[in-house]
């Protein structure tokens, strides 16, 4: 009895050690994706460049040895300082070109968000309808011609209107001819 109540003892001991717990250990490259990493071998969290925000790509993606994607297939991309008008309206601070303006949206600042697409809130848009001319966007508004006529336009005579995009209508004035 004594020497089963010892390999009881025993039994009981070594069942006790045992640790059932399975812990993670964040080890890069042992082919397993743990928390924080990108990659481990070949398992990848993400699967094209277009994932990571680029526009191209050229080759396959692979994890380095950090655990971390290899971008370097990869091309193109907002916020590289490189406008692709293919992709992009802006680019920083190039806007290729346009003004509030160009973009109908009146006078004031035309902005490039971080995510390379116009940031319209600094213009004052274009009201054409609201009664009032706003200069140099409207040309008139409804009836009121701001003191133009076909003639103080260079016309020989006609009829000059607003258009309903407010600006001069000067079909009645060409057939008069022009200086």
């Amino acid at each position: 009895m004594k020497r089963s109540f010892s390999l009881f003892a025993i039994i009981l001991l070594l069942a006790g050690a045992c640790d059932n717990n399975v812990k993670s250990k964040g080890s890069c490259g042992d082919r397993i994706l743990d928390p924080g990493e990108e990659c481990d071998g070949d398992l990848l969290t993400l699967s094209t460049c277009s994932d990571l925000g680029y526009y191209e790509q050229n080759g396959a993606l692979t994890c380095r040895s950090d655990c971390k994607i290899d971008v370097s297939t990869c091309s193109g991309r907002c916020g590289d300082n490189v406008f692709q008008s293919e992709f992009e309206e802006c680019e920083g601070n190039n806007l290729a070109n346009e003004t509030c303006q160009s973009r109908g949206q009146g006078l004031g600042t035309l902005a490039c968000t971080d995510t390379c697409s116009f940031d319209l809130s600094g213009c004052a848009a274009q009201s054409c309808g609201d009664g009032v001319i706003t200069v140099p966007i409207e040309d008139c508004e409804g009836t009121d011609l701001g003191g133009a006529t076909c003639l103080s336009l260079g016309y020989h005579g006609g009829q000059l209107l607003c258009s309903d995009a407010c600006d001069f209508d000067k079909t009645a004035g060409l057939t008069f001819g022009r200086c």
